[in-house]
């Protein structure tokens, strides 16, 4: 909902709003006031376009980016999924054989919702701790190491990046000048890094140039924060910004897209308001077609904030690490108590990655509702579910009390089904 919704209204549209959940539609309308609270605090006079917009509002297509070298393990690409950005607890006396220890430890806790690109502070960095000796030691449980330099970046020279292939550089542009610019990509290319570039969008328009003669394949842009005379608030507009004055040059960098608090124009308080922020600020970009990362940075608690990520890339389509529910909303017209129903059919079939089992109340409106689901479970009549394969309805009045095992055995039959481990 937040995704959707907030899509539209983070663009303006829309003068009535119904949220649909699977509980008692009492849950539904606090949860539709907070979208529009976020939504509107957005909202300012719009600046006249002079050039048209990039993006086809009717038909999807993905940015396509430059892929990664063969040699990084960090896979991108146009065909490839959007990677996951996050962090663990640290202590400022973690070295890399004790931070080894908590990757591994996170990592195995969070099953297939892992960090792919550990973000780490500068500050960890030393001579006797280069960063090759952290690279080493964490390798094996990720995919590359982010380096946050984004308030130092003049520091990144004292240490030898030999044997760091495929790590990530974080700098603001702001702080750095043109000839430091073109030593720091000197420095990341001929060490096989990426160089990722905070900036804020009208700045990099001043820019451009410095970066028409670099290959964009070891480039990453983000923009985490405004500029202090910059007055478009809308962190959603800024991304749209940045892309399309990357798309001015024919740039395939990789897109970046964090949730941070400075890319809120509210605070945000508890993890349901989080959760609701991180949806409409990155969710709408991912639906535009762009977004190579992301990262939510408001969430203090890394396990969530991990899992925030992945939910939010499987509600935009863009990656499936879990089974999806598609349920319709409790009504007058509902044959079965939906809530208790779904819980039962999650609790046996929560373990199917990249499936999508459709609960619906009736015959009404279910078929419709759940047309993009694998499979569906509908109310047929008083005591009967009917279950689909797709739009098709293959099997009708099965007692609800057997139900649920007939879904499993039709799953079966479509080798869709893999035992709990």
């Amino acid at each position: 909902s937040a995704i959707g919704m907030g899509s539209l209204l983070y663009d303006g549209l829309g003068d009535t709003i119904r949220v649909s959940l699977t509980e008692d539609p009492v849950y539904e309308v606090p949860v539709a006031r907070q979208l529009v609270e976020k939504a509107t605090a957005l909202w300012q006079p719009q600046a006249e376009r002079t050039a048209l917009d990039p993006i086809n509002p009717y038909r999807f297509e993905k940015r396509c980016i430059q892929h990664s070298p063969t040699e990084h393990p960090l896979r991108l690409g146009p065909l490839e999924p959007p990677r996951i950005i996050g962090s663990i607890p640290l202590k400022e006396a973690d070295n890399p054989s004790t931070l080894s220890e908590k990757l591994k430890a996170f990592q195995t806790k969070q099953k297939d919702a892992r960090i792919e690109v550990l973000h780490l502070p500068a500050s960890l960095l030393s001579s006797s701790t280069p960063p090759s000796a952290f690279h080493t030691a964490l390798r094996k449980d990720i995919d590359a190491l982010l380096w946050d330099f984004a308030e130092s970046s003049e520091r990144i020279r004292s240490f030898n990046w030999q044997d760091c292939t495929g790590d990530i550089l974080l700098i603001q542009l702001a702080q750095i000048n043109r000839e430091q610019l073109a030593t720091l990509l000197s420095l990341t290319s001929e060490n096989k890094l990426y160089l990722a570039i905070d900036v804020f969008p009208t700045q990099l328009a001043v820019r451009i140039s410095e970066f028409e003669q670099h290959p964009s394949g070891h480039i990453i842009f983000t923009s985490s924060r405004s500029a202090p005379t910059d007055q478009t608030t809308h962190p959603l507009g800024r991304y749209r910004q940045l892309a399309e004055v990357l798309h001015s040059i024919s740039s395939q960098a990789p897109l970046w897209l964090r949730s941070t608090q400075a890319n809120h124009i509210q605070p945000t308080s508890g993890f349901g308001d989080q959760l609701i922020e991180s949806s409409i600020l990155t969710g709408p970009a991912f639906c535009d077609g762009f977004g190579d990362f992301i990262s939510i940075e408001t969430v203090d608690d890394p396990a969530r904030a991990t899992n925030l990520a992945y939910n939010i890339l499987q509600g935009v389509r863009a990656r499936s690490i879990k089974t999806e529910y598609v349920a319709c909303p409790s009504c007058g017209r509902t044959l079965f108590d939906l809530q208790t129903t779904t819980q039962r059919i999650r609790a046996a079939t929560g373990h199917l990655k990249g499936v999508t089992i459709a609960v619906m109340g009736c015959i009404v409106n279910g078929p419709g509702e759940m047309a993009d689901a694998d499979f569906g479970y509908v109310g047929g009549a008083p005591g009967k579910i009917n279950l689909y394969v797709g739009k098709t309805c293959v099997q009708y009045h099965i007692p609800a009390d057997q139900a649920v095992d007939s879904l499993i055995a039709l799953i079966k039959t479509h080798h869709k089904w893999e035992d709990p481990v």
